[in-house]
């Protein structure tokens, strides 16, 4: 028999909780048809409000910005709105209406956004606990979310994936993108709680605020089958895979520079994503052979979840010296330890130490830093890799599933809708 230490009573269900989350999540299908739309970011908000709905007991009704780049760089000046159901979610979304012209695009999601989280709260008043969780603090959504919640006395937690330190600031678009900056920031001090990819959000710009740190998951559908290890049959040479935006933030400067140092012509360099770096990086891929990019909106996420498994090494080239990466967590590290593949990778202050194990780390952020792990990780021994891959495989499928850091956050959101004091883990009662 098992020994309990305290008295065994059975569990009482939790009731459900009425959940408004707001965001920027779209059906994967509308997604690629604009030029701001983000797959990583998306796929996040799907996959918690996938296991939100499914597994925290949670009445979840959606609020979003359709992604799209102010025009003209997508060619829509009113957007009407529309409702969608996300994918596999069973969430219903309301994509809310705005004018997209810069300046008038702000202020039109602003108002439109508060419309609607108003008729939610006075539709959902009643006996049932409720929340509003909102992803990332954007201006004209974050803003609405705080003057709802105030309005109609409903916690709300700020769930923080990235923080404005890659604006450009300049011209007087930088004007706007100043303001933004400052409003975010100074709002993160009034949510109830902070869901954060990296704890130093909280303890930098929030200090007080009750938070739990939460860097993504896993979902089951991408974990696809376990590595066969050995080599991979038409797979030639040593392909070294980055997959993700390609800007400064990530590291594509880094990585280009520290492949032209591997020389020989069994390396390989497979580049799937897009962004700003996207010319340079098709100009590199002009000037040597060896390298092939493929914009990610032409290639399905299946595809590059197998072709990491193909990989010889895989590379996470964050600076870390670049502000931003301080408050943010990279979600391809999940993706690639699922892989089983060997990933090369910084160490910015955003990635906890418990993935350092997991990690061929890269302490000398410099070309010839970055090109000497590459050389190493492919050198291991293949029982080796594929050991060292098994075991990271292992750890982050039972340790950052999505199943669990759902229930982690339905547990932290019903906690903030109490009278509890958070500190980033397992919380003392207010006395």
């Amino acid at each position: 028999m098992n020994a309990h230490p305290r008295p065994w009573t059975p569990e009482v269900p939790a009731p459900a909780l009425e959940l408004a989350f707001v965001g920027s999540v779209v059906p994967s299908v509308l997604g690629w048809t604009t030029h701001a739309f983000s797959p990583a970011a998306n796929r996040f908000q799907l996959s918690l409000l996938e296991f939100l709905s499914r597994r925290a007991a949670m009445n979840v009704r959606a609020f979003s910005l359709r992604p799209l780049a102010a025009w003209p760089g997508d060619p829509v000046v009113l957007y009407r709105g529309d409702r969608a159901l996300l994918d596999d979610t069973g969430v219903q979304a309301r994509l809310v209406p705005y004018l997209n012209v810069r300046g008038a695009k702000e202020a039109s999601l602003a108002a439109a956004m508060f419309a609607d989280l108003a008729g939610w709260a006075r539709a959902s008043g009643g006996r049932r606990p409720r929340a509003l969780l909102v992803y990332n603090l954007f201006s004209p959504v974050g803003l609405p979310v705080l003057a709802a919640a105030r309005a109609w006395r409903v916690p709300a937690v700020a769930l923080v994936a990235d923080l404005p330190f890659d604006y450009a600031l300049r011209r007087a678009r930088g004007v706007l993108e100043r303001m933004d900056v400052r409003a975010q920031l100074a709002a993160l001090r009034r949510f109830d709680g902070l869901v954060v990819l990296s704890p130093h959000v909280a303890q930098d710009y929030a200090p007080g605020v009750p938070w739990i740190r939460m860097e993504g998951g896993v979902h089951p559908d991408d974990a696809g089958d376990p590595p066969r290890g050995g080599a991979l049959p038409g797979v030639a040479g040593r392909p070294v895979m980055y997959s993700g935006l390609l800007n400064e933030m990530n590291g594509i400067p880094l990585l280009l520079e520290a492949f032209a140092r591997l020389q020989g012509p069994e390396w390989r360099l497979w580049l799937y994503g897009g962004g700003p770096l996207a010319g340079a990086v098709r100009r590199a891929a002009e000037k040597d052979a060896r390298i092939v990019y493929h914009p990610w909106e032409q290639v399905p996420a299946e595809t590059v979840r197998q072709r990491q498994r193909e990989a010889c090494v895989l590379v996470n080239p964050r600076p870390s010296s670049h502000r931003a990466n301080r408050y943010s967590f990279p979600s391809k590290l999940l993706e690639y330890l699922v892989s089983g593949t060997p990933v090369v990778s910084t160490a910015p202050p955003g990635v906890p130490d418990e993935y350092h194990p997991h990690l061929e780390l890269l302490r000398e952020e410099t070309p010839e830093g970055l090109a000497a792990a590459i050389r190493r990780a492919a050198a291991r021994p293949e029982a080796e890799r594929a050991a060292r891959g098994a075991r990271a495989r292992e750890w982050v499928l039972r340790e950052k599933n999505w199943d669990r850091q759902a229930q982690r956050i339905g547990e932290f959101i019903r906690r903030v809708t109490r009278p509890r004091l958070l500190n980033g883990g397992d919380p003392p009662e207010r006395g």
